[in-house]
C-alpha cells in the first residue's frame, strides 16, 4: 500500500507538473499570440499610413506635372506673342535665341510640310507682320529660289565674276549685300558670312529689298513684287525673270495659300496660334 501511495503521489506530481507546464505553455502561447496580433495590427496601420503618404505624393506629382505643362505653354505663348522688328544685328540674334530656346516641334510649324524649322517659320512670319508683307509672299520666294528644297542656307551661287547669291533667300552681293551692310552697320566680310550662313539675318536682308520695292509700288502686288525681287523694275525685259514670276504664281496660288493678307497688328499675327 505504501508503494501505491508513493506511486500515486509521484504520478500526481507528474500530472501536476504536466498541468503546470501545460498552463505555462498555454499562457506563453496566448501571450505570444497577443503580441503577434498587436504587431500585425501595427503593421497594417503603418502600411495604411504609408499608402496615404504615397497617394498624397502621387497626387502632388500629378499636379506638378500639370502645372509644369501649363507653365511651359504659357511661357511659349508669351515669347511668341512678344515679337518685334529686328532692325539691328543684336535684335536678330536675340530673337533667334528666344525662338530656338523654346524647343518648338514640327507641330508648331505654320506650314508643317515645309522643311524650314518651326523657329525660322515663326521668325519669317513675325518679320512679315512688322514689314507689312504677307507671310506667304516670302515663303513662296524662298520656294522658287531653292526650287522647293529650302536647302540654300550656306550656299554661294555664282552669277558671274564678282556677282553671287547668298544663303536662304539668295541675297545678291552686288545689290543686297551693300544694302544690308549700310542698314545694319556691319562690315563687308561679316555681312557676307551672315547672309550666307545665318537664315535669320538673310531673311531680314530680304525684307530690306522688299522695302525698296515698296517705295516704287506702295500698293502690294505679289506678282510685281516677285518680278522686282528677281529682276528689279524692268524685270519684264528678262525672260528669266518672267519665268521666275510664273513659278512664283504657281507656288503662291497652290502651296502657300493661308496667309495672303497683310497682317498689321500683333493680335492678328497670333490668331493662328489660338
Amino acid at each position: 500500500m505504501m508503494k501505491k501511495r508513493r506511486n500515486n503521489r509521484y504520478n500526481l506530481k507528474i500530472i501536476g507538473g504536466t498541468i503546470i507546464t501545460t498552463l505555462i505553455l498555454s499562457e506563453g502561447f496566448s501571450l505570444s499570440l497577443k503580441k503577434s496580433s498587436e504587431a500585425s495590427s501595427m503593421l497594417v496601420k503603418e502600411n495604411n499610413i504609408n499608402n496615404c503618404k504615397l497617394n498624397k505624393e502621387t497626387k502632388i506629382t500629378s499636379e506638378n506635372i500639370t502645372n509644369t505643362i501649363e507653365d511651359t505653354t504659357s511661357e511659349k505663348n508669351q515669347v511668341l506673342d512678344n515679337f518685334y522688328l529686328c532692325d539691328s544685328l543684336d535684335k536678330i540674334l536675340k530673337r533667334q535665341s528666344e525662338l530656338e530656346n523654346l524647343d518648338l516641334t514640327d507641330n508648331d510649324k505654320i506650314y508643317i510640310n515645309c522643311s524650314l524649322s518651326a523657329p525660322l517659320q515663326h521668325f519669317i512670319y513675325e518679320q512679315s507682320i512688322m514689314n507689312e508683307v504677307p507671310f506667304d509672299f516670302l515663303m513662296s520666294i524662298i520656294y522658287v529660289e531653292t526650287r522647293g528644297n529650302f536647302n540654300s542656307s550656306g550656299q554661294v551661287a555664282c552669277n558671274g565674276e564678282g556677282n553671287y547669291d547668298l544663303g536662304l533667300t539668295q541675297q545678291n552681293t552686288v545689290s543686297s549685300l551693300p544694302n544690308f551692310e549700310e542698314n545694319y552697320n556691319i562690315g563687308h566680310e561679316d555681312s557676307f558670312n551672315l547672309l550666307k550662313d545665318n537664315d535669320y539675318a538673310n531673311v531680314c536682308s530680304a525684307f530690306l529689298g522688299i522695302k525698296e520695292i515698296k517705295k516704287q509700288y506702295p500698293e502690294f502686288d505679289e506678282y510685281e513684287y516677285a518680278g522686282c525681287y528677281n529682276g528689279w523694275l524692268n524685270w519684264r525685259n528678262y525672260p528669266t525673270s518672267c519665268e521666275y514670276v510664273s513659278m512664283f504664281e504657281d507656288v503662291y496660288s497652290n502651296v502657300f495659300t493661308e496667309h495672303h493678307s497683310i497682317e498689321k497688328t500683333k493680335t492678328q499675327s497670333n490668331s493662328h496660334l489660338k
